[in-house]
């Protein structure tokens, strides 16, 4: 399924950031250099530790709200939506700090805000452990492995 903009829907603390314009979700791998065994003349390179953080404009209602929660650790998820509009199981979660707000305010222009929630622990796909009707674990047939499917949390 192809995505547009709006079928990416950002969920922080469990509510859809209202009115938001774009959402850039960053991520990536700080990493270093070491040593290549096979051919001490190559550069070679290990992956140290992973980072996510995301920047949302949006239009501003009440300017004091962009203010109250900075420093604040924030619940997000990033939900997709199908063509009926109906979310779907593709979606990631995490815990990050709210680093930065700027609001700007133009003469004539709509009140634009940016949020930038920098990303604290993994950003993940949250799975859930899948029940019978009467509460019990659910195994595969083949390897006996717990069966699993994504969280509807939000």
């Amino acid at each position: 399924m192809i995505l547009q903009g709006n079928d990416l829907l950002l969920y922080a603390g469990g509510y859809v950031v209202a009115k938001a314009k774009t959402c850039r979700i960053s991520l990536d791998a700080d990493t270093l250099e070491c040593s290549d065994a096979t051919d001490g003349n190559a550069r070679a390179f290990k992956l140290e530790k992973k980072g996510w953080k995301v920047t949302v404009t949006s239009l501003v209602t009440a300017a004091h709200t962009r203010f109250e929660n900075l420093d604040s650790i924030i619940r997000l998820s990033f939900v997709t939506r199908d063509l009926y509009d109906n979310l779907t199981g593709d979606r990631m979660t995490g815990n990050a700090f709210i680093t930065r707000s700027d609001v700007t305010a133009n003469v004539g222009s709509l009140v634009q805000g940016t949020f930038v929630f920098q990303g604290t622990g993994a950003l993940e796909r949250v799975m859930e452990g899948l029940r019978d009707s009467d509460q019990n674990d659910l195994y595969d047939y083949n390897g006996g492995n717990r069966l699993r499917a994504p969280s509807s949390t939000l």
